[in-house]
């Protein structure tokens, strides 16, 4: 993502947490890393997607994962 992007906004839902990020690239794909903090999830199965957007076509790609979380 050539180092530019910023944090656009979190939202939080009972079970659910959402984080937006606006990015640039200059390839015609991109690598980026992105962790999530779980020190204060509970144990167990836990979900996670997530939804690319290009803004210059307009098409989505979405990814799921399931993890587990130990006691």
């Amino acid at each position: 993502m050539s180092g530019l992007g910023r944090l656009v906004g979190t939202e939080q839902k009972k079970g659910e947490i959402t984080i937006s990020y606006d990015l640039t690239g200059s390839k015609a794909w991109e690598f980026i890393h992105v962790e999530i903090n779980v020190q204060e999830a509970r144990a167990g199965n836990h979900l996670v997607r997530v939804a690319v957007t290009d803004l210059n076509s307009g098409s989505r790609a979405y990814r799921e994962a399931n993890f587990e979380i130990g006691k």
